[in-house]
């Protein structure tokens, strides 16, 4: 029987630098914590608006992408602190990258190779 890929990620590598066993844990035994990092729920809100931004970039069509995701985890004061700044980092990311001397061809794509 032959073992699935393993799909390899900078996160992967970098918990894999500092803690073997917890790669173990994360990525062999699927053991994951029971609430959501707020941290990675940030970055997965951004992780989302960029494709939409990068398709067509219209800002209007980003935003209210960005609201039908998943809301933060509850926390007290940084749950309006983390609503809101994907809003505004996108709002800048926008004016910072309004046009690229490049074409994106493709967001997060997964590159396979022999193991």
């Amino acid at each position: 029987m032959t073992a699935a890929p393993v799909v390899s990620t900078y996160s992967m590598w970098s918990l894999f630098r500092n803690c073997r066993k917890a790669v173990d844990w994360r990525y062999q035994q699927q053991l994951v914590p029971l609430q959501r990092d707020r941290n990675l729920h940030f970055g997965s809100l951004i992780h989302e608006c960029l494709p939409a931004w990068h398709q067509r970039r219209d800002l209007d069509e980003v935003l209210p992408h960005r609201q039908a995701l998943p809301q933060p985890p509850p926390g007290g004061d940084n749950q309006c602190r983390i609503g809101t700044s994907p809003i505004a980092m996108m709002k800048a990311y926008a004016v910072q990258y309004a046009t690229e001397g490049f074409e994106v061809i493709a967001l997060e794509k997964n590159f396979e190779g022999p193991s």
